[in-house]
């Protein structure tokens, strides 16, 4: 498995990279993994589900290899960007994950 992570960036709307800048850097990302014999994909420690649904189609749109997706979650409050769990689990069902 190749692993992928958050780019240590803000993106739209809480930074200036927009959604395509951050799919085209996870693309590099993903070329570079698949040039060295990946089987599939983690895509690990995001606390922005639209970071990590750009990196996800960074992926999909190389490859059809399995991908596993994991979010960052507190136990106290939610995790930074004032996810639950519930509404993660939610979204990336909209957005055609398989659980």
């Amino acid at each position: 498995m190749g692993a992928i992570g958050p780019l240590g960036i803000r993106i739209e709307p809480f930074g200036p990279t927009s959604k395509l800048e951050a799919q085209a850097l996870f693309a590099r990302q993903v070329q570079g993994l698949l040039g060295g014999g990946v089987d599939g994909f983690i895509l690990e420690t995001f606390s922005d589900m639209d970071e990590m649904h750009a990196a996800l189609l960074a992926v999909r749109a190389a490859t059809d290899l399995p991908v596993v997706c994991q979010m960052t979650v507190g136990t106290r409050r939610p995790h930074v960007l004032r996810q639950r769990p519930r509404h993660i689990h939610q979204a990336a069902r909209r957005r055609g994950a398989r659980m």
